[in-house]
């Protein structure tokens, strides 16, 4: 299989397919059989659920999986298209293992996803325990192979479909695959009974019978354990989605190593929101490992369910930049030695739409509202530092293995490029905010003349966001705020240790960028300015301690001095970032939940910038009004010295 569909993709990617594009589908021939499938499995359904809406459900499910995964977002292959059974032979060695297949009859070659062709033999001929064990451990035997296959053609499989694409569509075809394995199950039972002339295969089994003269089949007595077991599966499928258990085994099997079987897996919601780029949940997986009952606990991050921030993230590439940070940029970290995973959480699984993670049970997030004191900041600090070094670490390594200078930043500058305050509609709804939170409430500054020199802040705000010539650039978070940290505590419920979480806005900037945002973002000013030098003094203590233990002198990264310099360079554009960020991250229970329930609101401020709604009507209560003047009044005492 893998040999041709590297052969395929050599063929397709040098135009060498042109003149046979009238002879092979694009897709139609499998588009149709795959419909007429979803017809039938929604007409069997509303045999055996009272609830219209529930065949309704299902259809709409299917129909959108499949509608992604058939797009031109993934590249296409000559594929079989019909990996029946009776299309392949094998060779067998002495020992009666199989050594070689050959691939016959393709009538239906089209041009398709290869995880296609994949699926459709997983799942039309293998039963679901092998699959539960089996599954992604072949996926990954598969892209091995087709690497190697391309190498013999001058293509790098990295170039074509990434690893991590590939291994994000695998886990969203497994929905692809129950599709098969039904009408597969429907088949074999037919054959059974011997009272239907079934073909062996299931492509000519739904191709040359029409749906009605199988409803009338399974409408007898001795289909109804079979329809039973698929409408079960059917209902698990629109609870869980692409989470299966085929993941979930994969999940748990790298957990306990051992032997293990699945036995349920459920979905719960947290007591409470935390953040607003993401929807959270969490996944327990339910197993027997060696004669004991196991539950096992994992984070889902999904992107958002509200449109005006799903819209935003995708604007921003916050999912696309967070599924690289953690799959790849993290990965590597580890393989180079670095302990990344002492302060970040394990990313297990990615799909198109949700991240599955370690669930932190030690740890927790502390309140929006409740500002930071020394002991969090430092402890904070400390796990920035290792963050920040990482990056310093493998640029370092990989710099001195290749002869030649390794930026982190030119490597991955697409995908870590500045988004946002590139955007002027983003901009300027900033500046107005400001103004507006002056005019309503402090009444510091004339309007006009606070305005002119907000201006000479953001007419260079982008030299603020962009890799620097002068001080080492390093992989910034760029949005730590406190929802954003995880603490565990000791018996006296002080802090000993911070999880950093959220990675949708990672830039490639000098560190003072994350430190001054992590101090300004998490405390009061009085707090800060009391402790700041302190705290920089042991952050670039921590960040030191971690360069040695790779035997890298930290005075040529960055000095004390320099750092400060650095800090102290980029603090207009921190209280920027604090005035700004607090609009929106402090707003009140009150108004959070009308906003995540609007469109309009969140169009209105991620959308357009405005940000009058947000401000004006927060600024009713107290506490709102105690923050604005705690982010703004420094911001607007710094402007008048301009």
């Amino acid at each position: 299989m893998a040999c041709m569909h590297a052969y395929g993709f050599k063929k397709v990617l040098s135009n060498e397919l042109m003149d046979l594009s009238d002879k092979i589908s694009q897709s139609e021939k499998f588009d149709s059989w795959f419909n007429k499938c979803i017809d039938l499995l929604s007409k069997i359904i509303d045999l055996k659920h009272n609830k219209k809406v529930f065949s309704e459900s299902f259809t709409q499910c299917i129909e959108s999986f499949y509608k992604l995964l058939a797009s031109e977002k993934f590249p296409k292959t000559l594929c079989h298209a019909n990996f029946g059974r009776d299309h392949l032979m094998f060779q067998y060695d002495n020992d009666h293992n199989p050594i070689r297949c050959c691939l016959l009859n393709f009538q239906t070659v089209s041009f398709l996803s290869p995880v296609f062709d994949l699926f459709i033999f997983l799942y039309g001929n293998t039963t679901s325990q092998f699959r539960e064990n089996h599954l992604l451990e072949l996926t990954r035997y598969y892209y091995n192979e087709l690497s190697t296959k391309l190498e013999k053609h001058q293509l790098k499989a990295n170039d074509i479909l990434t690893k991590i694409d590939f291994e994000t569509i695998c886990v969203d075809m497994v929905i692809i695959g129950r599709v098969i394995s039904w009408i597969r199950k429907i088949l074999e039972t037919m054959n059974e009974n011997e009272k239907f002339s079934a073909s062996q295969n299931i492509f000519d089994f739904i191709n040359s019978n029409s749906n009605e003269k199988v409803l009338q089949e399974i409408k007898h007595s001795e289909y109804e354990p079979v329809l039973i077991q698929i409408l079960k599966e059917v209902e698990e499928l629109l609870e869980y989605r692409n989470i299966g258990k085929e993941v979930c085994f994969n999940v748990a099997k790298q957990k306990l190593k051992s032997e293990i079987s699945v036995k349920k897996i459920s979905v719960d919601l947290p007591s409470s929101r935390t953040g607003y780029m993401g929807a959270h949940k969490f996944l327990n997986i339910h197993v027997q490992c060696d004669s004991k009952p196991i539950n096992l606990k994992y984070f889902l991050k999904f992107v958002p369910e509200e449109q005006g921030q799903l819209n935003f993230l995708e604007f921003a590439s916050g999912f696309k930049r967070e599924v690289l940070i953690y799959k790849e940029i993290f990965e590597t970290m580890k393989k180079l030695g670095v302990g990344i995973y002492s302060i970040v959480p394990v990313c297990h699984v990615v799909s198109h739409n949700f991240l599955l993670l370690d669930f932190l049970d030690e740890y927790r997030n502390r309140s929006k509202y409740e500002m930071f004191d020394f002991q969090h900041l430092n402890v904070m600090l400390r796990s920035l530092a290792k963050l920040h070094a990482s990056s310093v670490i493998w640029e370092e390594k990989l710099s001195k293995q290749e002869g030649k200078p390794f930026l982190l930043g030119e490597k991955y500058n697409e995908i870590l490029r500045e988004v946002v305050y590139s955007n002027r509609a983003i901009t300027d709804g900033m500046v107005d905010s400001i103004l507006i939170v002056n005019d309503h409430l402090l009444k510091m500054i004339d309007s006009n003349v606070l305005k002119e020199k907000l201006m000479k802040i953001f007419d260079k705000v982008l030299d603020y966001l962009t890799a620097s010539s002068k001080y080492r650039n390093v992989l910034n978070h760029s949005d730590l705020w406190s929802s954003n940290m995880m603490f565990k505590y000791n018996t006296n419920n002080e802090p000993i240790h911070c999880k950093l979480i959220d990675y949708q806005f990672c830039r490639y900037l000098p560190q003072s960028h994350d430190v001054l945002m992590s101090l300004y973002l998490t405390t009061s000013t009085e707090t800060c300015e009391k402790y700041k030098l302190e705290l920089l003094r042991n952050y670039h203590s921590y960040f030191k301690e971690e360069l040695e233990e790779h035997d890298i002198d930290c005075d040529n990264i960055i000095t004390f001095e320099e750092f400060l310099d650095s800090c102290e360079e980029m603090k207009p554009f921190s209280m920027i970032q604090k005035a700004t960020f607090y609009h929106f991250i402090m707003q009140m229970p009150e108004y959070e939940k009308e906003f995540l329930a609007s469109v309009e609101l969140q169009d209105m401020f991620f959308k357009r910038g405005d940000r009058y709604d947000i401000i004006t009507r927060n600024c009713e209560y107290e506490q709102y009004r105690e923050l604005m003047r705690d982010s703004h009044v420094p911001l607007i005492e710094y402007l008048k010295t301009l």
